[in-house]
């Protein structure tokens, strides 16, 4: 890398040197500035300041110029995530770009930091007003992941002289989980009966009767049903994303978290049932609304009155609502896979089966995650087991 040439002189300034630098304009030409140093203009401080005049020379000819268009903190962090943009997931992408438009880029378009004179203490100051607006520790998490992988790439082109996330003082509770809630068997059935009414009841019974992901629940389809060999094939999922700024609902065929998540379910009466059920009511929607329902998702079950798919948010959203409108006892939408997973646990106790019925790779991640014993179910246990020894 070619080094720019800068010379330079020692100057006093009231009662301290002052270093002065010619160094390149940029322009073809050179331009004089002065640094004030930290060091008195007194008997035996001359070498001292000359020592630091070496070193500042030696730092703005290692220097390298930004481009106007990334010397400022926003415009950097927007150019980078594009730079990086096939080297992350779609989600990860899009995550990135999310924080950028909601949070980075209006918060360092305001301060208008430049690249080059960031500090630490810009970064957690952010962090701090973020805090106070609310955001959760996992989100601020996210941010400063962004960050430090963004700021790591700056350091290594030498824009900046640290990443300067590394001295940041760690997010409190940024680590803590989730306390899962899982429904018994008698729960998931009064749940049914509750909320056979409500517009997520469908995505509600596929989570609970195969463990089903929402993204997963929301892409079965009428075709995905083989009615006549009673089965069931998970072929695609509907999620959330931003695309160009705009939030949309995108369906992705044949697309799993792992080769594991794809799988064939055994379908009973219980679930044709069900299935016919839902395909008769939007028929019955069908002739109600005639021209005015949307015939774009005719095969997919979980849509609304108008034939619509239900989109991933919406479900998030609605679930507590009807918790909280029928007095049930209050879960995440995604506690209905932990429970299904619970409940079979109950069934049998043979982890092979319960990581085949939760698609993982991993029998022991299954087992761990997402079997939750409650300390009543262990006392009955226990009890069960001592009346069986007491009766020998």
């Amino acid at each position: 890398m070619k080094k720019n040439h800068v010379t330079g002189s020692l100057a006093v300034s009231g009662k301290k040197y002052r270093a002065m630098l010619r160094i390149p304009d940029g322009k073809g030409g050179r331009k004089q500035i002065g640094i004030t140093l930290d060091i008195e203009n007194k008997k035996g401080n001359k070498r001292i300041a000359e020592k630091r005049l070496r070193e500042i020379i030696e730092e703005y000819e290692n220097k390298v110029e930004i481009d106007d268009n990334i010397k400022q903190v926003f415009n950097f962090l927007i150019w980078f995530v594009e730079l990086y943009k096939d080297k992350h997931s779609l989600k990860t992408y899009e995550n990135y770009k999310s924080i950028l438009r909601a949070h980075l880029t209006p918060y360092f378009y305001e301060k208008g930091i430049l690249l080059e004179n960031l500090t630490a203490g810009d970064l957690e100051e952010y962090f701090i007003i973020k805090e106070k607006e609310g955001l959760s520790p996992k989100t601020l998490k996210n941010h400063r992941a962004l960050l430090s992988v963004a700021l790591n790439f700056a350091y290594k082109k030498l824009y900046i002289k640290k990443n300067f996330v590394t001295l940041l003082d760690p997010i409190k509770n940024a680590d803590r989980t989730y306390e899962v809630e899982t429904y018994t068997a008698q729960e998931i059935i009064e749940l049914f009966n509750l909320a056979n009414k409500e517009a997520i009841i469908a995505p509600i019974f596929f989570a609970s009767v195969f463990g089903l992901r929402r993204s997963e629940a929301l892409g079965i389809c009428l075709s995905d049903f083989d009615f006549e060999y009673k089965t069931f094939s998970l072929n695609r999922t509907v999620i959330t994303t931003t695309i160009d700024g705009k939030t949309t609902t995108v369906i992705r065929e044949n697309t799993f978290k792992t080769e594991n998540s794809r799988a064939t379910f055994p379908v009973t009466p219980f679930i044709e049932t069900f299935v016919n059920k839902i395909v008769a009511i939007k028929e019955e929607n069908k002739k109600l609304l005639g021209n005015t329902y949307s015939n774009d998702y005719e095969d997919f079950l979980c849509v609304d009155e108008q034939g619509k798919l239900l989109k991933p948010d919406f479900i998030s959203h609605k679930f507590p609502e009807a918790l909280a409108k029928y007095n049930l006892r209050k879960i995440r939408f995604h506690d209905l896979r932990h429970s299904f997973i619970t409940n079979i646990q109950l069934i049998t106790n043979n982890d092979k089966v319960l990581q085949k019925l939760a698609r993982h790779s991993d029998a022991s991640f299954t087992k761990r995650k997402y079997v939750h014993i409650k300390e009543d179910i262990c006392t009955e246990t226990l009890t069960e087991y001592l009346d069986t020894l007491s009766s020998k």
